[in-house]
């Protein structure tokens, strides 16, 4: 078995640290993933004739976005 030395060992990891931008851009595709998935559930929920009252309070949207897509969903 041939087995890494410390040195590559040290290069690969400087090579994973993030800078602080590349962070904060990682997060934000995230947050944008999640906001996404909450929106496809809205849409859901609202295809499956629920309130928007409870579309509201399971999603963690506003009321305006969910509005919103309750109005593209009619169109």
């Amino acid at each position: 078995m041939n087995r890494a030395s410390n040195k590559d060992l040290e290069k690969q990891a400087a090579n994973m640290v993030m800078t602080e931008e590349e962070q904060d851009f990682l997060a934000s595709i995230i947050v944008k993933g999640r906001v996404e998935e909450r929106r496809a559930m809205a849409a859901a929920m609202l295809t499956e004739g629920d309130s928007i009252e409870k579309v509201v309070r399971i999603s963690k949207l506003s009321e305006a976005d969910v509005l919103a897509i309750k109005e593209s969903l009619e169109h």
